[in-house]
């Protein structure tokens, strides 16, 4: 079962991450305000996370299709529906992108994914 998320939420869209996205989804590891509290994998385990059925790798982007941040999640095909936000990556801080990505996925992984623990 393989989940793809094309989807807006008010100013936002969310997708499945792929390769091209990955010099990004590396450099929002690297934004100077993200860089403390994100833990730099490197592009192989990205690969891994976006090749997984388990994980959600997505990017998260503005109306206009500019990547604004990435979000990860495991625990997919978890047997207990507990999904587990592995990490989100903003990179226009100050616009409420984060808040708005963070309310998304939450009513996606409790209404569409029937997850009992975010």
């Amino acid at each position: 079962m393989s989940h793809v998320i094309v989807t807006e939420s008010g100013r936002i869209r969310f997708r499945k991450t792929n390769e091209d996205d990955l010099v990004f989804v590396q450099q929002a590891e690297q934004h100077p305000e993200n860089r403390p509290y994100v833990i730099t994998w490197p592009r192989e385990k990205h690969l891994e996370a976006m090749d997984s059925e388990d994980h959600l790798h997505m990017v998260i982007t503005d109306l206009e299709g500019r990547a604004v941040g990435y979000i990860i999640a495991a625990g997919i095909t978890n047997p207990n529906n507990c999904v587990e936000l592995t990490r989100i990556a903003i990179t226009e801080k100050g616009n409420g992108y984060g808040k708005e990505a963070i309310r998304f996925f939450q009513t996606y992984v409790f209404e569409t994914l029937r997850a009992h623990r975010l």
